[in-house]
């Protein structure tokens, strides 16, 4: 009993840190590149959402290499964010946790 009395904080806690806001499937209007490095989406519902940021370039590469072929392509798009996140009124300071790519089909 004690032991699971311990384990039980470390359970939240692991369960909390990975808590995330998954946004719905959009399709992809447009991309910015801003001067910084900084990479943000913009869906055709007018939502700007930021997938890349300057502090880590090889991920932002990765992401906009994705990013673009969801737009070449008309392909659906969904992002998660920290918890919190309101994802019908996007905060575009806010980076995404991650991007999933998905075919319409």
């Amino acid at each position: 009993m004690r032991k699971l009395l311990i384990a039980i904080p470390f359970i939240l806690i692991s369960g909390a840190a990975f808590a995330a806001v998954k946004c719905d499937l959009e399709q992809v209007k447009g991309i910015q590149v801003k001067s910084n490095g900084d990479l943000l989406y913009t869906s055709t519902e007018g939502k700007r959402r930021k997938i890349g940021a300057a502090s880590n370039q090889a991920a932002a590469s990765h992401s906009l290499q994705v990013i673009g072929l969801a737009l070449e392509k008309r392909l659906y798009v969904q992002a998660a964010f920290p918890d919190g996140y309101d994802c019908a009124s996007p905060n575009p300071e806010v980076l995404a946790e991650w991007i999933y790519v998905q075919n319409a089909q």
